[in-house]
């Protein structure tokens, strides 16, 4: 009876242990690659999700110019990578945490700058 007690009282203080994540893996890379680029997140469309790895891409509406981008999600970073540098960004560190369960904050911090981060919020919406 104890060890029921000690678990229900458990998930009433911690109610983030049973809830689910709002934010699927594909849209934390649209939203980081987004807030990297200064456009929507709609903008940013998703080719692929396997493995770990989300491939994304981005048409520029002002010439036409076809980017793609990877995105490594882990727990607190979203690492990711473009066709050109071919590699994971170690200059420009994505950071990424849910506010409620509707909104997430998305922090691109140049390496060396952490006082200067460019913070944008999502809610699903802006996905859609």
């Amino acid at each position: 009876m104890r060890a029921m007690l000690v678990f229900i009282a458990m998930i009433l203080i911690s109610p983030v242990l049973i809830a689910a994540p709002a934010f699927n893996d594909a849209q934390l890379c649209q939203a980081a690659i987004s807030t990297n680029n200064g456009h929507s997140a709609r903008a940013v469309k998703v080719l692929s999700s396997q493995e770990g790895i989300v491939e994304v891409s981005y048409l520029r509406p002002s010439d036409g110019k076809h980017f793609k981008f990877w995105c490594k999600i882990e727990p607190t970073e979203i690492r990711w990578k473009d066709e050109y540098i071919g590699r994971w960004s170690q200059n420009l560190r994505v950071y990424y945490k849910t506010l409620d369960e509707k909104t997430l904050e998305i922090r691109s911090v140049i390496v060396g700058e952490e006082n200067y981060p460019d913070i944008k919020n999502f809610s699903l919406k802006d996905f859609k």
